[in-house]
């Protein structure tokens, strides 16, 4: 059986939910040399290290099989894993990182093109186990206003209140590791903000592409031309964009102050106290008028899970990487609950 095509290049793209992940990897799809796909394998999640030990045949064709169907019941796509194996088998030895790559480079991969990228959400803590997979790939980590993700994710979420209020901790964890992961792994990691690409995306772009090595040359901008990694056209996810918005261009600009209006000033205040240094390494500005965050006291320390992520805060300054339900329970296969 023909061999699978093989990549040169493996990026890992991640972020908080919210944070305009979606956006920045349909951009980032639209280079001609660089496919990005949103979820598809989420293979960091769903099979990295939950199938040890990954070179028994028994043990990766049950990774195999089991992406195989969650894939095809959720993105309507097909795994050929019997080309998968058949490629394993010429192999001296199976490893995670190359049922990775043939999977991506069975779902996406041709002679002209060989570089891919995954989005997948919450997996920034994956981040190094990825390096291990891949000694030349690279990671992005997006980053957005906590507030904004506050706001979008309290109205996007069918999850009853206040679990909406873990977004402030899930925001600390992930630029508390972009800092981090900076300063240990250098040119091999990137993030950015979600208002830098929305305000200037010509140049955000032109300094990821930088990053990835890859040229510049191509149209950047033209929206009526994005399309997903399966060809499909990009259609906005905002929770708050008007219905003429999804259909036509939606206004990112106007989506980076929108919390004003949509979060209340206790809510700016908790947000802010969790995030306070933080939002200032990133150059947020911190809303002064909203200091008092005295009404959400009860809604805090009442409520066990949002405490038990305060109470780790305070404790250890650690954030958390995690939705408010188990993403790996296909019930909870939800667009708002990746």
């Amino acid at each position: 059986m023909k061999n699978i095509i093989r990549s040169d290049l493996q990026v890992l793209i991640t972020g908080c939910y919210r944070s305009g992940t979606d956006y920045s990897s349909v951009l980032l799809n639209n280079h001609p040399k660089f496919i990005v796909t949103t979820y598809t394998t989420s293979f960091m999640r769903y099979s990295y290290n939950r199938y040890n030990p990954i070179f028994k045949e028994k043990n990766y064709t049950a990774l195999l099989n089991e992406a195989k169907k969650r894939i095809k019941d959720r993105w309507k796509r097909n795994l050929n894993i019997k080309k998968i194996i058949d490629n394993c088998k010429k192999e001296k030895k199976v490893t995670y990182a190359l049922l990775y790559d043939l999977m991506m480079g069975d779902l996406f991969l041709d002679k002209s093109v060989t570089k891919w990228g995954e989005k997948t959400q919450l997996v920034w803590r994956q981040i190094p186990d990825f390096f291990k997979l891949f000694p030349n790939g690279k990671a992005i980590n997006i980053i957005r206003d906590p507030r904004s993700v506050l706001a979008s994710f309290k109205k996007s979420t069918y999850n009853p209140e206040p679990a909406y209020l873990g977004a402030i901790f899930n925001c600390f964890d992930s630029m508390q590791k972009s800092h981090e992961y900076k300063k240990k792994y250098g040119s091999r990691f990137l993030f950015f903000r979600y208002e830098d690409i929305a305000l200037n995306p010509k140049k955000t772009l032109k300094k990821i592409y930088k990053f990835l090595d890859l040229n510049s040359d191509h149209d950047l901008l033209n929206e009526k031309k994005w399309l997903n990694a399966d060809g499909s056209k990009f259609i906005h996810n905002s929770v708050f964009a008007s219905k003429k918005e999804k259909k036509d261009e939606f206004d990112f600009k106007g989506s980076i102050n929108r919390w004003k209006s949509q979060l209340s000033s206790s809510e700016i205040a908790f947000c802010q106290f969790i995030n306070r240094d933080l939002m200032k390494l990133y150059n947020y500005k911190i809303s002064k008028k909203d200091n008092d965050w005295n009404k959400l006291l009860a809604t805090v320390f009442n409520n066990k899970k949002i405490f038990s992520y305060f109470k780790k805060w305070i404790l250890k300054n650690n954030g958390i990487q995690e939705f408010p339900n188990n993403p790996l329970d296909p019930r909870n296969w939800d667009e708002n609950n990746k």
